[in-house]
């Protein structure tokens, strides 16, 4: 009984001495629970926030402007820079937040500084182009055409952060980053660019055809998956931090349901074609590969496939010395293509092959002896 009762009060020792050794350690930097903002600070803001002031659409100038042009000159570090200064995240954010809580003329003064900004952007970025003798569409431009699931994930998460940032004094600067990770203004310029140049716009060394209001219509179906992405991960943290009414859950829902029926069949058609041309991709290397002779000889500029009801266009871009790819090779690889991409749904396979030849030239010195 003695040895028990001094194991007892050993181990009560012990755990005092233990809680004593984390209460020095945590003492100073003890985790702290920020709470929310109180709802009607927060709607304040986003009173402001949805405002169409002279500051904002100067603001949304500058970077339609600043988008415009990277995306004409091809440059990320411009269109990253356009990024940061646009403004159009508050406002959408506004809207979010108006949906939650039942704020209806907040709701109508979002959505209409929403749409102006919109147009702005898109006519502002139209007349540049008409400007400038641009008419080759980059890797940019191209990028911002066929989007897919991926992208409205992406703004799903970027409406999550944003919104929180918004109810946290300590991490409200972050909406900057926020801005970057979901781009909003490059999208709209990129439909105004479509729109101004039409069938004038070629694709860069004929890596992908342009036709029409395509480019147009791709980077539209891009801004309309961002702007209901964020605006439904907005809604979902501003429902969990109680800023709406329970019954508000409903409207969340359905609104996220009617965006996905809306964008369901584009975002599809450009996730599977993503796919498919990553798995050609990743086919074609490993036939090159497994060809020491011809690896070494070649080289695979671009893959662009498009997918028409199993069907798969290919089109593929080879820089290759004169004679080494025949139509027998080619028609052999296209049987091996098709086999892999079956998984896919593919049914059938259309492969077009453009040869970029090559004439490589080696020389060696060595210095002479004396």
């Amino acid at each position: 009984m003695r040895q028990s009762g001094s194991g007892r009060r050993a181990v009560v020792r012990s755990r005092r001495l233990l809680r004593e050794m984390v209460r020095r350690l945590t003492g100073r930097w003890a985790v702290y629970l920020e709470r929310p903002l109180p709802p009607d600070e927060l709607g304040t803001a986003r009173q402001a926030g949805s405002l169409p002031s002279f500051g904002f659409f100067l603001l949304l100038s500058c970077a339609a402007v600043l988008a415009c042009l990277g995306l004409l000159a091809d440059s990320a570090a411009i269109i990253i820079g356009a990024m940061i200064i646009a403004p159009l995240m508050n406002p959408i954010l506004s809207l979010a937040f108006a949906v939650v809580a039942g704020d209806l003329t907040l709701y109508k003064r979002s959505l209409l500084t929403v749409v102006a900004g919109t147009l702005v952007t898109i006519g502002i970025s139209g007349g540049i182009t008409l400007l400038l003798p641009f008419y080759v569409g980059g890797a940019e431009i191209i990028s911002r055409t066929s989007p897919t699931f991926i992208d409205a994930v992406v703004a799903l998460v970027a409406g999550v952060a944003g919104a929180f940032s918004l109810t946290r004094r300590s991490i409200a600067n972050s909406i900057a980053g926020v801005a970057i990770a979901v781009a909003l203004v490059p999208p709209l310029c990129v439909v105004g660019i479509g729109l101004a140049r039409g069938e004038s716009l070629a694709g860069e060394l004929g890596t992908i055809d342009l036709s029409g209001t395509a480019v147009a219509s791709g980077a539209l179906v891009l801004f309309a998956s961002n702007i209901v992405g964020i605006v439904f991960g907005a809604m979902a943290v501003f429902m969990s931090q109680r800023y709406g009414r329970s019954s508000g859950l409903i409207t969340v829902v359905l609104a996220f349901l009617v965006g996905l029926a809306v964008l369901y069949l584009p975002l599809s058609r450009g996730f599977r074609e993503a796919l498919i041309a990553s798995r050609a991709r990743l086919e074609l290397q490993r036939i090159r590969d497994e060809n020491p002779g011809f690896s070494s000889r070649t080289q695979i500029r671009y893959v662009k496939s498009s997918v028409s009801k199993g069907r798969v266009q290919l089109s593929l871009g080879i820089t290759s010395p004169p004679g080494l790819v025949d139509d027998s090779y080619l028609k052999a690889r296209s049987k091996e293509l098709l086999e892999s991409l079956r998984p896919l749904g593919v049914t059938g396979l259309s492969l077009e092959v453009r040869l970029i030849p090559v004439e490589v030239m080696r020389f060696a010195t060595d210095e002479p002896s004396r």
